[in-house]
Parts: C-alpha cells; sequence; structure tokens
C-alpha cells in the first residue's frame, strides 16, 4: 500500500502568523450564522442563566455610577458583545436588563447594547431577527462591524454613531464569551528557566486540499520546533514583560499568549478613556499552577477550532496597567473572569455585591455543574424537582428539551400547586424562545403541556406560534384540532382533522375523529 501523498500548508511559522487563522476567519465568513447552526458550540455562553449574571452585574455598576456620578445619565452607558455571532445571549441579557432597569427606577439612564462581529452576515440576520426589533426601537440595541484584529473605531449601523478614541464617556463594558479562544494567539515554550517561541509547521494528506485549503481541519496536524525570543518581541512593553515573566513563573510547560485578545483590550481602552469592565466566560487557564506542564496547544476543532484561554496574562495585563482582575477561583467547567480598570470597588459597593454572587459564590460554572449532575438522572426525577430546575435554570428551553416527555408523564398526577406553578411559568420559557435555523420548536412543548393539563384555551395560542415558526406538520394540526374541539369549535376542528390527513392519510385516529364529530356534531356543523 502506497504512501499518501503529505501536503506541506505552513512550515515553521509563528503561531499567530500560521494558516489556521485565515482558515478560521474564512470559515466563519464563509458559513455566517449556520457555523452556530451546524458545528460551534455556543449554549454554554448563551443561555439566560449566564445572561442573568452577566445583566446583574452590568446594571448594578451602572446604578452605583450613576449614584456616584449623575451627571453621567447624559450619556449612554454602552455595553459591547465581542463576537456575537448568533445573538441569543443579547437578546436574554437585553430582556434582563430592561426588567431591571424597570424594578430599580432607572428608566431615564440610557443603555445601549452593541452587538458586533466582523461578518456583515451575521449583522443581516440580527437585523433581521423578529426578536431583536424590540429593542432595536427602544433605542436598547444597535449593531456593528467590528474586527477584533484590525478595528480601531465602531460605527454603529442604526444610530451612525461613531465611537473613536475618548469618545466613550462612561465606562465601556464588554463582554468576551467564547471568543478569545477563537481569534489569534501565539504560543511560547518554556523550559531550563528560557523561553521560546513555539513554531508551526502544518500539514495534510493532498486529498484533503481544495483550492489551496484543507476540506477538513480535523486532518490538518500541526507539529512544533521552537526558535529564540528577543527581549523586545511585541511593540507594546508590557507584553514583552509579561511573557519574560513566565521563564521564572513557570518551569517546563508550553503556552498560550492571547496576543489578538490583548491587543483588543488595548484599543478599547482607548475607546473609553480607560474605564472598562470586560467580563469573560470560556475554556482556559486562570492561575500558574494551571498553566504548568502543558504540551503544544491543543486545538479543538468543531467546524472552526478552539483553544484554551490564557485568562493569567490577561489578568496581568491588567493589573499591570493599573486595572485589576478577579479571578474566579480553581473549580470544574467553565471559568467567568472578571477585569476592570478606572473603577474603584470601595465606591462602587452593589457592583462589587454583585460580582461576587455571580461570579465567585455560584458561577456560570457551577450552574452547569449542577444542572449535569441531575440532567444525567431525569427520568427518576420527580416532577416537584423538575420544576424546580427549570426555575433555577430561569425558564431555558434548552433545557425543557430533555424534560418535556418527564413533565407531561407526571403533571397529570402531580399536585395542584406543581401544576399550577408549572403554567404560571410556561410563558416566561415561550419569551426564551429565540429563533434560528433548526431551533428546537420548544413553543409545540410547551402547548403540548397545557393540552396535557386539559388547558386548552392556552394551548392553541402556542401551537399556533409552532406553526408561524416551524410550519405545518400532522401533530400540530392534529392536536390543535383536538384544541379546538374541547373548547366548542367543532368546525374548525373538523377542518383541521381533515387537513391533518394530507400529512398523515392513514391515520386511523383521525379518521375516526371525523367520523364521530361528523355523526354526533350534525347540527352544529350546518
Amino acid at each position: 500500500m502506497s504512501k499518501p501523498n503529505i501536503i506541506t500548508i505552513d512550515r515553521d511559522k509563528k503561531f499567530s502568523e500560521s494558516a489556521l487563522w485565515e482558515f478560521q476567519r474564512s470559515y466563519f465568513d464563509r458559513e455566517g450564522i449556520d457555523a452556530w447552526v451546524k458545528d460551534v458550540p455556543h449554549y454554554v455562553t448563551s443561555n439566560p442563566f449566564l445572561a442573568n449574571c452577566y445583566a446583574q452585574m452590568t446594571v448594578r455598576l451602572v446604578q452605583d455610577w450613576v449614584r456616584k456620578y449623575p451627571e453621567s445619565k447624559a450619556h449612554p452607558f454602552y455595553i459591547m458583545e465581542l463576537g456575537t455571532g448568533s445573538g441569543q445571549l443579547s437578546y436574554y441579557i437585553l430582556k434582563k436588563i430592561r426588567e431591571l432597569k424597570k424594578q430599580l427606577h432607572l428608566a431615564d439612564i440610557h443603555i445601549c447594547y452593541l452587538m458586533t462581529d466582523f461578518t456583515e452576515s451575521n449583522l443581516k440576520f440580527w437585523d433581521k431577527h423578529p426578536a431583536l426589533h424590540q429593542f432595536v426601537e427602544q433605542k436598547m440595541l444597535d449593531f456593528a462591524i467590528f474586527d477584533m484584529e484590525k478595528s480601531k473605531e465602531i460605527i454603529l449601523k442604526k444610530s451612525g454613531v461613531k465611537i473613536s478614541e475618548n469618545s466613550i464617556v462612561n465606562p465601556l463594558i464588554v463582554y468576551a464569551n467564547y471568543i478569545f479562544d477563537s481569534i489569534t494567539n501565539d504560543a511560547f515554550t518554556i523550559k531550563d528557566q528560557q523561553i521560546y517561541a513555539s513554531l508551526v509547521s502544518l500539514s495534510t494528506e493532498a486529498s484533503n486540499m481544495k483550492h489551496g485549503k484543507p476540506v477538513s481541519m480535523q486532518q490538518v496536524k500541526p507539529t512544533y520546533t521552537t526558535a529564540e525570543v528577543r527581549e523586545n518581541y511585541y511593540d507594546n512593553p508590557v507584553f514583552n514583560e509579561i511573557i519574560h515573566e513566565y521563564k521564572h513563573l513557570l518551569k517546563d510547560s508550553n503556552i498560550l499568549f492571547p496576543i489578538a485578545g490583548l491587543r483588543t483590550i488595548v484599543n478599547l481602552k482607548k475607546l473609553c478613556n480607560d474605564r472598562m469592565f470586560l467580563v469573560s466566560s470560556d475554556k482556559g487557564y486562570s492561575i500558574p499552577a494551571e498553566l504548568e506542564n502543558l504540551g503544544h496547544p491543543y486545538i479543538d476543532f468543531h467546524g472552526s477550532f478552539s483553544l484554551m484561554v490564557n485568562f493569567h496574562a490577561i489578568a496581568q495585563y491588567f493589573e499591570k496597567t493599573g486595572g485589576t482582575a478577579l479571578i474566579q477561583s480553581p473549580r470544574p467547567g467553565i471559568k467567568t473572569n472578571v477585569f476592570y480598570s478606572g473603577l474603584n470597588l470601595a465606591e462602587l459597593p452593589e457592583f462589587a455585591l454583585s460580582i461576587h454572587e455571580h461570579v465567585m459564590r455560584l458561577s456560570p460554572g457551577d450552574y452547569f455543574v449542577l444542572h449535569r449532575n441531575i440532567r444525567d438522572n431525569f427520568p427518576q426525577v420527580p416532577i416537584e424537582s423538575l420544576v424546580g430546575h427549570m426555575a433555577f435554570t430561569h425558564w431555558d428551553p434548552h433545557i425543557y428539551r430533555k424534560i418535556t416527555k418527564q413533565v407531561c408523564e407526571q403533571i397529570v398526577k402531580a399536585d395542584k400547586e406543581v401544576v399550577d406553578y408549572f403554567a404560571q411559568c410556561m410563558p416566561n420559557m415561550a419569551d426564551n424562545f429565540y429563533y434560528m435555523p433548526q431551533a428546537y420548536d420548544v413553543l409545540f412543548d410547551i402547548g403540548l403541556f397545557f393540552h396535557t393539563i386539559r388547558h386548552y384555551n392556552e394551548a392553541i395560542p402556542y401551537y399556533e406560534k409552532s406553526k408561524h415558526f416551524f410550519g405545518e406538520r400532522f401533530d400540530l394540526i392534529y392536536n390543535l384540532a383536538i384544541c379546538q374541539y374541547n373548547i366548542g369549535q367543532v368546525k374548525e376542528a373538523l377542518a383541521g382533522f381533515r387537513y391533518s390527513l394530507t400529512f398523515k392519510p392513514d391515520s386511523e385516529e383521525t379518521m375516526k375523529f371525523i367520523e364521530y364529530i361528523e355523526n354526533t356534531e350534525g347540527d352544529n356543523l350546518l
């Protein structure tokens, strides 16, 4: 058997200059919103629980800042989400911020959320999304092209406002989830109190190449060599200071350095007079002990690819430039870390408490550890615990998808208090529905819940919404007809049963319903 023909894509390149990053940008530019539909994991940082954490910290910062500086109400507070992607997290946060503003009587404070990405196709998707229109109309939301690798300023699509150096008056609030792991990094090797640049070579079989690019990134093989690192490796002296300190901080390891992320932070700090609050949730390393004895970078391919984030380096940059890093204590799962500059937490007590509550005490990572434990036992979980878990998730449709069968099986025998609480909170879950191509139809499941407890009037609107977003199908039309019959809409029910046969002509149950209605409701059909 002949050996495969191996093609060298790159040879001995700085990790930040390898073709990997060109392939990464090309993937997201080509796929647009479909990247999040098909391949890119995003649920962990696009859920109502995490959104609540971020919104709580944000509104408490705004509240404290306005209390200390009343004149700040004359200027907007900008929230900037980097690499927004699908927009699902934006939607959840916007809903929560609007709710908190109302509860805390902050209606006269202008908070403007900026959804940003480098691909125009994503902006077009957001601009047409029905769930986001309300926030655009309320001046709470705007969109912008922002290339973290290149952009120095921001031009808002809706308002036309241009944000450039020193133009943001109030602290800039930045969300960076699953983004520092996906933009340009450098790689270094530390050994014997010396630091070396890790140079990468990329190769793959010739059969995996098309038009000069790999067809499957999973089949690209990286190999590494090392090169000396000069004293002034970067044009930023703080970056150089950080990387050279690793010679003494670590004994034997290979680390990533989030160069594009750090340069983005430098640029954003210029826009806001160095007053910034950055919160980031991602997979990564936060303390030196986690950085010790690491191998060469593990590249996690999933359509695009991602790496582990060196949060320690980001923390060092903030601290060396007069800011502060609040690093989540080591624990399993995703990490949420907070960085800020130009802010004094001693003067912002509500904000400080919110960080403690939503990052240090019970973080998004803790939430997922607890959720996974109950998820693995869903079939044995009683209905009283399922409803409690749904409340814990802030009525997350993604979670309900996994328990809808158990809920419908158990709800018919549940205590009235449980049934009533579930029914009362179902609209909250419907309000968390965010349409994407190939989205799960939780609207049908909500209709089915009300159908199961014989609240037919309440089931019908959710079945209708399901039809609007996901189209007609047998089970939907059939269930809708049953509900119509039970509330006395006999003609509509008969028409629905007949129509459902166009999707499933051999449905004996449907034909029996039609025959029964025709035989017993003859006078009502005239």
